[in-house]
């Protein structure tokens, strides 16, 4: 029996390139089925959970996502591919990419000819849209690469999680890339991140020399972010915009538990993909999204994303470079 997620990850497989139109389409098409069918889901509104799907998509290696303009693009789901996880013993690696039924029964033939071990678990429990995982279990690389070989799919033996943590550019070498000019301030409908509530607030009082702002597109009604400092802008990406203006007011949003390996980061705080990425693809498990357990220091209203099975290393890089491990 598969979930939500798994429609909707083989009506992508199926297209492999879809306009946002056509994604907006079919992803509202299933959020009404399953609002009817089950009551309801405590996500927000449609189109915040529309982008939060995919974004889970995304960090999990089966679609990546090109921006033409603003408010436009294109989704395209990745070649399927056998990606191993971090960690000792047992060889383990997550099926990610495209996929189909029919796919899934060829991955079922080739582990039981190749002798591996196949694992598919639902992840409804973690978001109502996540994909099944299906995870390959060998006694060595061979056995693992003797399956992708007959699946047709690629294996990356080494953990692509600890690749990107290593090679991803960090913030600072991020906000260097970006186009300075002088500061124009729009007339625009406009709300500055809040670094303590972690929100888009309309602004009150001084206006603050650095700055995260989106300002509202009157004619096309998208939102444009803008980063302020030392008297210019650079048209900012928000996920890496938001981390810009916590590190410069030293505010740490990360959460480590080195006993349980897992990280919780506030979902008002989304990681930039490839981060998010890179500690999805640490245990291959959808994040789940949830409120925080009343013990925990910080909780409240807020939403958190919790990634479980991360090496500390891995956790240490992405910190570093996200300004977040002071």
């Amino acid at each position: 029996m598969f979930d939500d997620g798994d429609i909707l990850l083989f009506t992508l497989s199926a297209w492999r390139e879809a306009s946002w139109t056509a994604f907006k389409r079919s992803f509202d098409e299933l959020h009404r089925r399953h609002v009817e069918r089950i009551g309801g889901i405590d996500q927000g509104d449609t189109a915040s959970f529309r982008w939060r799907t995919l974004r889970m998509f995304m960090c999990l290696g089966h679609v990546d996502v090109a921006f033409e303009n603003v408010g436009s693009g294109t989704v395209v789901a990745g070649s399927p591919s056998l990606v191993a996880l971090p960690g000792p013993g047992v060889r383990r690696a997550v099926l990610c990419g495209a996929r189909s039924l029919a796919f899934i029964d060829k991955v079922r033939t080739a582990c039981s000819t190749s002798g591996a071990t196949l694992s598919m678990q639902s992840q409804g429990h973690l978001s109502p849209f996540a994909p099944t995982r299906i995870e390959v279990q060998g006694e060595s690389n061979d056995q693992i690469q003797s399956v992708a070989t007959l699946i047709g799919a690629s294996y990356l033996s080494k953990p692509p999680a600890r690749a990107i943590a290593r090679w991803a550019g960090s913030l600072l070498e991020y906000l260097e890339t970006l186009n300075w000019i002088p500061d124009d301030d729009l007339n625009w409908s406009r709300e500055d991140y809040d670094p303590v509530s972690l929100r888009f607030l309309v602004p009150t009082g001084n206006t603050a020399t650095t700055r995260l702002s989106k300002y509202q597109d009157p004619v096309k009604t998208v939102w444009r972010y803008r980063l302020y400092r030392d008297g210019t802008f650079a048209a900012i990406n928000p996920d890496w915009g938001r981390y810009a203006i916590l590190s410069t007011q030293g505010r740490q949003v990360f959460e480590f538990d080195v006993a349980n390996r897992s990280v919780v980061v506030p979902s008002r705080a989304p990681l930039p993909v490839l981060f998010s990425r890179t500690l999805a693809l640490c245990s291959g498990y959808s994040p789940k999204t949830g409120r925080r357990d009343e013990k925990m220091r910080g909780a409240g209203s807020m939403q958190y994303d919790h990634y479980v099975g991360i090496p500390p290393s891995v956790f240490q890089m992405v910190a570093s470079k996200l300004g977040q491990n002071a």
